[in-house]
């Protein structure tokens, strides 16, 4: 009688989602991608996205309170299509038969590093984009001169992209400033509050210490290198910063983010999914369904995409 019967195939995959859900749940612990991204499922091969903008504006209305002036309700949309993405394993019955956990549950665990990891190696691709790949508004979804409003001139615009800004005490202060004063189409401002300083590397030690020190020195500005009051830390509310390794081919470059909020479908980046990663089974055949088998896969399989969503909410700093 082989030795692959349908109780091994429940223990064998028992110990492979063991192994899976282990690492998923490792994996995920160290991620920071939802911080800036709203997830969004779907139920088709295409989501269109409609960007309400807040027009609204109060007037006056005259000594009779009847002249009243009428918004128009004013919208950006664009589309954005799910992909299939996945991994498998491939093993002989001979090789399940003589090695039973090994190959399999060593799978099983990278896989679900690979899948908990994926969303986040999206987002990274699109910031890592940003320059070129374009935003909702049809420019590059980090840039100069964003409209507040893209069917009305005079409501301005907006930078998303600095240059000659190093992560310094005064920067830093100087960024919260400027994110602070961006208006929303209504002509009034948006009170923005970026929370999420993200650096590479070579910005870990200054990222630590403009966020967390009681006293600060700043090196980098020698005339006031004394330690002083770290004045950053009490007059604005960052998070702990987060060390992105994949930003090291850009070093000293830096961003800030304002948290996502899913309730207002606020976010500077979208994850949408369609279908989730699963690993696919043999549990439930049959004795005679298995023998027929020489060759076994197991599948990690899922639907989704990455796209740009608000790009006044994420904003790039320049040496």
């Amino acid at each position: 009688m082989s030795d692959i019967s349908p109780v091994f195939i429940f223990d064998f995959q028992r110990n492979l989602n063991l192994r899976f859900s282990r690492a998923w749940t490792r994996t995920l612990k160290n991620l920071w991608w939802r911080s800036v991204t709203i997830t969004q499922g779907s139920g088709s091969l295409e989501e269109l996205y409609e960007w309400m903008l807040e027009t609204a504006e109060i007037r006056p209305t005259g000594s009779e309170g009847t002249e009243i002036d009428f918004e128009d309700v004013v919208s950006i949309s664009h589309r954005i299509t799910n992909d299939n993405f996945g991994t498998g394993l491939r093993l002989s019955r001979n090789k399940i038969e003589d090695n039973r956990y090994d190959k399999a549950a060593q799978w099983a665990a990278a896989a679900a590093n690979a899948g908990a990891y994926w969303p986040q190696r999206q987002i990274v691709k699109l910031i890592q984009g940003g320059k070129v790949n374009k935003a909702y508004d049809g420019l590059p979804f980090f840039a100069k001169g964003h409209p507040v409003n893209p069917f009305d001139d005079a409501a301005g615009t907006y930078d998303n992209l600095f240059t000659g800004m190093p992560l310094t005490a005064q920067n830093l202060a100087k960024a919260a400033a400027l994110i602070q004063e961006i208006p929303h189409p209504g002509k009034a401002p948006r009170y923005l509050t970026p929370t999420v300083l993200l650096v590479d590397g070579s910005n870990k030690l200054t990222a630590s210490a403009l966020t967390g020190a009681d006293i600060l020195t700043d090196p980098l500005n020698p005339a006031l290198a004394a330690p002083a009051t770290n004045m950053i830390k009490r007059a604005y509310d960052f998070g702990q910063p987060i060390t992105v390794p994949e930003f090291a081919r850009e070093p000293g470059v830096w961003y800030l983010g304002c948290e996502a909020d899913e309730e207002a479908f606020q976010g500077a980046f979208i994850y949408q999914e369609r279908k989730p990663f699963e690993l696919s089974s043999y549990v439930g055949m049959d004795q005679a369904e298995l023998d027929r088998i020489n060759e076994f896969e197991w599948h990690l399989r899922g639907r989704n995409t990455a796209a740009y969503g608000h790009p006044f909410l994420f904003f790039r700093f320049e040496p």
